[in-house]
């Protein structure tokens, strides 16, 4: 591979490949630029060096070059998308996309791993060393969204970790006065009626979760979120427009979910970003990318475990990688 530096030349030993699921034929659209920061140029086959705009279309057979501290993310025709950061010139290839989906499988395994050593005894480690299947340990009743992040959805879904030992489950919203609005005997993904949602722009909220368990015993969890204020909706009301607009002249279906989730997760609203995750897996029909894509979001925010869980509805866990500790 080949990298440029201040107009010297010199040559690396990573080759780099650009993954997507089809194979295509020349002049197919392989994917968009939609996130570009410093130093980033393409050429089209043998053509000349020019600087990278947003949401170009690149074909199969194009080249990138990434200069230093620069950085390029590409939303692909099959949904997936790749951030790249480091300073290298590659070729859009097309190798088989179970090797991102492998290689993410490993590093969630090997993070599970670690947490659970940091968290228990070596006699308990020696229970969880039996692991198969779907039956991955996860504490119930754990807030996962909203949590401390800004919304930009008037009606939030309140989402937790559940299992069978939870017998109900109660959410409660309040503002720092008084009780705003309870529902008992609810699942996880319970969503407030938009109509009837008393959350306004700008304002800081509590929403608290109790989960009855077996022999009687209460978990409760709470976790605090804040409206946007009306300036800053209208600004990302514009920013996405502007974004899906553009980009449905060469994606549709599930891809304007992703460009959705994309958006919120870079502008800190993750409550926003983890339910279009949610609906990008939905409206992919459980394509491999797109769970791999939520396993990852997951994985960055702090949840492991729950990223192994969807991982496992599209690979199984090497038993190589089951038997490291």
């Amino acid at each position: 591979m080949l990298i440029i530096e201040g107009g010297m030349m010199k040559f690396c030993s990573i080759v780099v490949f650009l993954m997507i699921a089809f194979n295509l034929k020349a002049g197919d659209i392989v994917g968009l630029p939609t996130e570009i920061k410093g130093d980033v140029s393409y050429r089209s086959n043998e053509g000349e060096w020019k600087a990278l705009v947003l949401n170009m279309p690149l074909y199969q057979g194009d080249s990138i070059f990434i200069g230093d501290s620069s950085s390029v993310g590409i939303l692909y025709s099959n949904g997936h998308f790749q951030m790249l950061d480091e300073p290298q010139k590659l070729q859009i290839l097309t190798p088989l996309q179970e090797q991102s989906i492998s290689e993410t499988m490993q590093k969630l395994w090997n993070s599970l791993i670690a947490n659970l050593k940091e968290a228990y005894s070596e006699e308990r480690l020696a229970d969880y060393a039996g692991i198969r299947g779907e039956d991955i340990v996860i504490t119930p009743g754990r807030i996962i969204s909203p949590l401390g992040t800004k919304i930009a959805r008037k009606n939030p879904k309140f989402i937790w970790t559940y299992d069978k030992s939870i017998s109900r489950s109660e959410v409660i919203l309040r503002d720092e006065d008084k009780e705003l609005w309870k529902m008992g005997g609810v699942t996880p993904g319970i969503e407030l009626s938009e109509k009837d949602s008393p959350i306004t722009a700008g304002t800081e909220y509590v929403w608290v979760l109790k989960s009855d368990i077996a022999m009687g015993v209460e978990l409760t969890d709470t976790a605090e979120f804040e409206m946007l204020d009306s300036e800053n909706l209208q600004r990302l009301s514009s920013l996405l427009d502007a974004k899906l607009e553009h980009l449905s002249r060469y994606t549709e279906g599930a891809s304007a979910y992703l460009i959705r989730a994309q958006t919120y997760e870079n502008e800190g609203l993750y409550a926003d970003a983890l339910e279009s995750y949610l609906e990008y897996v939905e409206k992919s029909d459980n394509d491999p990318h797109s769970v791999a894509v939520l396993a990852n979001y997951y994985y960055e925010r702090g949840f492991p475990e729950l990223a192994i869980k969807s991982l496992l509805s599209i690979v199984d866990i090497p038993e190589e990688l089951r038997s490291r500790w």
